[in-house]
């Protein structure tokens, strides 16, 4: 959860109250089957839209690079859905809006 504080003020005129926006990230869950990882997150949470978020993933946490998934993910039961094969050099996953 994200919460910013946001004044409307300028150097002219006071503050005349304060408005708080309220953002929840999605949550991005990985399962294995097989020789798959299916990779899912919901489309909306408590009237959050979450089709802005984007997958993106790296074969290392250090590394300020993180690639986006080209591929186009599947909406299972209120859920995008991505499955990839297990192959090859271990990768770290996250969603960016």
């Amino acid at each position: 959860m994200k919460l910013e504080q946001i004044t409307g003020r300028s150097e002219e005129e006071p503050a005349v109250g304060t408005l708080f926006s309220i953002r929840f990230a999605p949550e991005l869950t990985i399962n294995a089957y097989g020789t798959n990882t299916v990779l899912t997150w919901p489309t909306a949470f408590a009237g959050f839209d979450y089709s802005g978020y984007v997958l993106q993933s790296t074969t290392n946490l250090s590394s300020k690079v993180w690639t986006t998934n080209l591929l186009v993910p599947m909406i299972v039961d209120r859920q995008y859905t991505l499955t990839n094969p297990i192959s090859g050099t271990q990768q770290f996953f996250r969603l960016s809006q």
